[in-house]
Formats: C-alpha cells, sequence, structure tokens
C-alpha cells in the first residue's frame, strides 16, 4: 500500500511524516512518540533517490588512479575493503535461504566472540603446499601451437656491429739483401701479408715500389692470361696509385704479385661486406635476457642460428645453435649435440636433389627423427640426454618469423602439428642412472681391449665393437688394465712406416674423463646410440631411451645431497614425476599407447600421474611410496 493512502501528516518541518500526529492528544506523550518515530516513522516517509557518482570495490586493482578515482565510503574500513568480496549462500530444495554472510560477516562473528582481527593475513593463514612437476606449461596447455620438424627451422644468419674499413692503403717496399717484399701501411711492417677484401667496397693503393710493378691475379704465378682486370684501374704500377672496387662477383682468392719477381707476393681473401662484422658471443649474447640481431628482430627460443664475420670465443663461429632461454638466460645449444643415433629410429636413405637440402637429408641418414615425440627434455639439458637430442618440437611462430627474416614463404604442414599435450621437462633435471655435462661425442667404444697401447697402436688394421677404426675416430678404451689410458678419449690418426700404414692413438684434448660426464657413442654393433656416463671410476651405461614417448626417470636427492637410491636397502629406481597415465585397450594413434581417460558428461579427458616418489620406490617402509593424481580438461 503507498504511504499516501495513511494520509499521515508531515511534522513541522514539512519533510517527515510523524505518525504521532495522528494519536488523541492524551496519547501523544514523549514515549509513544519516541516509539512510534523508531518503528512506524521508517515505513512511512516519502521516497528520496540520491545520485551517486563513485566508485565501489578494490582501490588495488591496476585501473585504479587515486587521483581522479571516486569511491564511496562505508561506514567502516572493513566495509569499505570488502565491499563485493564472496559470500556464503545456503539455499534449501524450494531456494528458501537459509543462511547468508559475507566477509565482513566472517570477521565480525569473530570479532564478538573476542578474536584478533587485527591481521587478516594471519587469522587466515594454513599450511598449503606447493608442487611443481618442472614442465613448459605452454608446451603443455598450447601444444597445438608447436610443430615436428625433424631438422629445426631454416638457420638465421648473425653478425656483429661493422668493423671501421681501410679504403687507403699504403704499400712500400721491403729490401733486407737477400729478398724484396711488400708492406701494406706504415703500421704493418710483416712482408708479405695476408690482405682481407671485402666485396662491393673501393679501395685505394698507394704505391711506393721503385722496381716492383705490382699485379694483382687469380693464380700465385706470373702469366698473361691470370690478370684480374675486373673493378681495377690499373695494374703493373711502381709509383701511383691504383683502384680496386671489388666486384660482387670476385672469387674467394686473389693473389698481389710483384710482375717481376715471383717471390713478393701473398694472398688475397675476398669476403661479403657481411663478414666485415666482429662479436663476442658471451659477452653479448649469453646469460642476457633478450638480443636483438642487427635485422632488428629478437632472438626467441628455437630459433637456429649461425654466426658470421669474426667470432669469439672461436668455437662459435662454426656449426648451427638452437637458441633457448630467452626471457630468463640465453643459452646457445650445439646442433651437433643434438644428433641422434638410436636402434628404434628408422634410417632413410634420400637421392640427391629429389627434396629440398634443408628438409631432408641425402645419402645415408643415421636414425632420422621422424616420429613424433611428447614426453621430451629441453635442448638445453646440460648432460645432452636422448629425450633432449630428440626434441624435435617449434613454435608456430619461430616458423613464420624465421621465414619472414630469411625473405620466404613459411611452410607449416598440418601432419606436423602437435595433437596432444607435449611433456617438456625443464633442463638440468638429473637423471637417474646418468651424468650431468656433455663431452664431444665418441664413434665408438671398446669394452674388450685390456692393453690398447700394445695392441691397438702400430697395428695395421684393429675393429672396436664390430667397426674398423680409421683415421680421425674418437674412441675411449674403457677396459684398458693400465690406469693412464682407462676411460680416456683418443684419436685416431695413421703413420707410414715401412710403406704400411698403422694406426697411432692421439690423446684428445678433453681425454680425461670427469665424474658425472656424459658422452655419446654414434656407431657400434652393441653400443651405438648409447649415452655413457663417468662413475668416476668406470663408464657405464645410461639410462636407456629405447622407444618414443617414453618417460624418462628422474633422481631424488634428500637436504644433504645424498641420493634417495643411496639409502640402505632402497629400491628406487626413479621417478617419473608427471606422466601420462597408461590404460587398456587400443593405443592411441599419437602416443603409441593406450590411455586412462575419466569421462565427464560424455567427454573424455585424458589422466595424468604426478609422483613425488616412483611407484618402485620404497626403503624401510613402503609407506612412503606417494602419489597423486591431476585431471586436466580439455
Amino acid at each position: 500500500m503507498a504511504n499516501d493512502e495513511f494520509n499521515i501528516p508531515l511534522g513541522k518541518n514539512n519533510k517527515k511524516r510523524r505518525s504521532s500526529e495522528l494519536l488523541p492528544k492524551y496519547f501523544r506523550t514523549v514515549a509513544n512518540q519516541k516509539f512510534l518515530s523508531s518503528t512506524l516513522d521508517q515505513l512511512t516517509q516519502p521516497g528520496v533517490v540520491e545520485k551517486i557518482d563513485g566508485y565501489f570495490g578494490r582501490k588495488n586493482s591496476k585501473a585504479y588512479d587515486q587521483s581522479s578515482d571516486n569511491y564511496v565510503g562505508d561506514v567502516s574500513s572493513d566495509r569499505e575493503n570488502y565491499q563485493f568480496e564472496p559470500a556464503v549462500v545456503i539455499e534449501d530444495d524450494l531456494d528458501n535461504v537459509n543462511y547468508f554472510a559475507d566477509y565482513n560477516d566472517y570477521i565480525n562473528s569473530i570479532k564478538v566472540r573476542q578474536g584478533i582481527v587485527d591481521d587478516h593475513s594471519r587469522l587466515n593463514s594454513q599450511e598449503y603446499y606447493a608442487w611443481n612437476p618442472h614442465i613448459n606449461w605452454d608446451k603443455f596447455t598450447n601444444f597445438r601451437e608447436y610443430y615436428w620438424l625433424p631438422n629445426g627451422p631454416d638457420s638465421i644468419d648473425v653478425i656483429g656491429e661493422p668493423r671501421d674499413l681501410v679504403t687507403t692503403i699504403s704499400v712500400t717496399k721491403v729490401d733486407n739483401g737477400d729478398n724484396i717484399a711488400y708492406a701494406f701501411d706504415d703500421d704493418t711492417p710483416t712482408p708479405n701479408p695476408t690482405l682481407t677484401l671485402y666485396r662491393g667496397q673501393t679501395y685505394t693503393f698507394v704505391l711506393n715500389t721503385d722496381d716492383m710493378p705490382f699485379t694483382i691475379r687469380t693464380t700465385s704465378r706470373i702469366s698473361d692470361d691470370n690478370l684480374y682486370n675486373n673493378g681495377l684501374s690499373q695494374q703493373k704500377v711502381e709509383q701511383g696509385t691504383i683502384t680496386f672496387e671489388v666486384p660482387l662477383d670476385a672469387p674467394s682468392y686473389l693473389y698481389y704479385i710483384n710482375d717481376l719477381d715471383i717471390e713478393a707476393s701473398g694472398l688475397i681473401k675476398v669476403l661479403n661486406i657481411e663478414e666485415n662484422s666482429e662479436i663476442n658471443v658471451e659477452e653479448e649474447i649469453l646469460g642476457k635476457k633478450t638480443y636483438r640481431m642487427n635485422n632488428g628482430y629478437d632472438l626467441s627460443n628455437g630459433m637456429k642460428i649461425k654466426f658470421g664475420g669474426i667470432v669469439t670465443p672461436e668455437k662459435y663461429a662454426t656449426g648451427e645453435w638452437f637458441v633457448e632461454g630467452v626471457g630468463k638466460s640465453i643459452k646457445l645449444v650445439e646442433a651437433d649435440n643434438l644428433e641422434i643415433t638410436a636402434n628404434y629410429l628408422s634410417d632413410i636413405n634420400t637421392e640427391f636433389d629429389t627434396n629440398p637440402f634443408d628438409k631432408l637429408p641425402f645419402d645415408d641418414a643415421l636414425s632420422y627423427a621422424n616420429t613424433k615425440d611428447y614426453i621430451i627434455i629441453n635442448r638445453a639439458s646440460p648432460d645432452a640426454n636422448q629425450w633432449a637430442r630428440y626434441n624435435k618440437w617449434f613454435h608456430k611462430d619461430v616458423i613464420e618469423k624465421t621465414a619472414e627474416i630469411l625473405g620466404i614463404a613459411p611452410e607449416i604442414n598440418q601432419d606436423n602439428r602437435a595433437k596432444r599435450p607435449i611433456i617438456e621437462f625443464d633442463a638440468g633435471l638429473k637423471l637417474i642412472n646418468s651424468g650431468t655435462q656433455v663431452k664431444k661425442d665418441i664413434d665408438v667404444y671398446d669394452n674388450f681391449t685390456k692393453d690398447a697401447l700394445s695392441i691397438v697402436e702400430g697395428s695395421l688394421g684393429y675393429s672396436v665393437d664390430g667397426i674398423s677404426l680409421v683415421e680421425g675416430m674418437r674412441v675411449i678404451f674403457g677396459a684398458d688394465t693400465d690406469a693412464r689410458v682407462k676411460g680416456k678419449i683418443y684419436r685416431v690418426t695413421q703413420l707410414q712406416f715401412n710403406n704400411n700404414t698403422q694406426i697411432a692413438l692421439k690423446e684428445e684434448e678433453d681425454a680425461d674423463p670427469l665424474l658425472n660426464e656424459t658422452v655419446l657413442v654414434k656407431t657400434g654393433n652393441n653400443f651405438k646410440g648409447k649415452i655413457l656416463y663417468y662413475n668416476g671410476t668406470d663408464w657405464k651405461v645410461a639410462q636407456e631411451k629405447t622407444k618414443t614417448n617414453q618417460s624418462p626417470l628422474f633422481d631424488i636427492f634428500d637436504s644433504n645431497g645424498n641420493s634417495i637410491s643411496s639409502y640402505e636397502s632402497s629400491t628406487f629406481t626413479g621417478t617419473k614425476i608427471f606422466s601420462y597415465r597408461e590404460g587398456t585397450g587400443t593405443a592411441d594413434s599419437e602416443l603409441g599407447f593406450p590411455l586412462s581417460y575419466k569421462s565427464i558428461e560424455n567427454s573424455g579427458d585424458i589422466i595424468f600421474d604426478f609422483n613425488l616418489l616412483a611407484d618402485t620406490f620404497n626403503y624401510q617402509d613402503s609407506s612412503n611410496v606417494i602419489t597423486r593424481k591431476i585431471i586436466i580438461y580439455f
């Protein structure tokens, strides 16, 4: 019923209705007036709407602007701070609300019961545990953005800052009595040095070489048919200048020669202008969060690069490198350290020129990674284990960005796209029965020969693990009884003696094995594809990967750094940490084994297991086995 139907008169101030005015005068006592004022009068006042311009809610969001945002106040700081916090509502089957309480009710209830509510963090704290499976969550959740590339993306050239070019070169005569020679520049007294010129650049030679006519030729001899005149203003000058505009098609090697004496000559190296740069990889790239190349693009994880120009340290001047760790600490993984040789992989034979050279190898390609593997380890793992070597997943953005840099159209084959979550473990996790730091690969491992320096060295030929030793092979003699030989890496060389070719063994620079070092054996009947690790005494076969989509087993250490496997009576054989839960029935078309599913409203969700300790682990008390299950919904 509307207030007007009560016909309640307004009070003396004409703003507030007073129901006591309707009472007979002898009932208008002070007590009745107070009672009606606090009860009935509250329901009979005319409606008034007050426009409020302001915000409700939290003030700790990124959008909050203290200087301009106006928040509506409340009766207490708690009511201001917790205006829109979650509330508890309990209803019965008939939608009747039996209970309602918000956060302020919760705090006030504790306060009424003499609880201390000054520190809400302390008041609401509880014991909890965080668990990290040490995997790449992007590959796990956004797996559809990754593609399997056996050879990786195309390689990007990375060069450093351009070096200053000297375009005017002073050429003088050096005469020491026995012979004469050319010298270039006053501060370069070396006679007949090797010169480096760059295509597309112009050089002026200022000559002061009496009786030494200066010529540039294609071969290191004096002949009328080998003068190189392209881009040269003149030849055979003793006093004067020669201008040389180095053509873009100039050969890689030319020669400067005294036209009257072949002894006064030297080599000219001709390089591309891009090579006139220098870069210190350790100082400029490694360990940095980001790196911008001179082409204006930033490095990204998964890119494959090679360096040009003058590169230090020297090891980065050759080969290709994969980029990892961008955003935290950049690491470069040598592509050669990701070579795989495994019996469970197929060898393919591709005829020359039947496929693009950067897509498939030609001739014999050992262990070509043509099968997707959804359980791998980050490529930057320092032990270069088989799971890291076989990691060929690359993000779509890397493929497209590489093509953009190279000025070509990206090739994205949807058959290579990931169709299941990728479990990629972080680099540096310690595998059980394995090492921690890789050495350069060896060719064969000998676990038979007892005295290599007497039996192998000097022989006309020798076979190790079914493979004949040839020039350049790296070999370890693991069974040698001489402690000065056992376990070391030797390079096979060949010497000529009495018209016979004999084997000689030379210690490599990295010959001495160190504790927990690992090495890949590239060939052999018994050790091909196996990784060995050094336990301080012997080389042992490390944990083996015998198939694709095989979970690696990791080691676990206590607070003192002792492996759980070293405990008395321990049967710990490693933990998967995180893995697909295998089921029964038909094998999954991508993974090769049956999966365990949980059906939720007719949708199948793959179940993953995570293990704090392996299922097979028990020592002293088997109740220490701890396994858990989580369900990931897609």
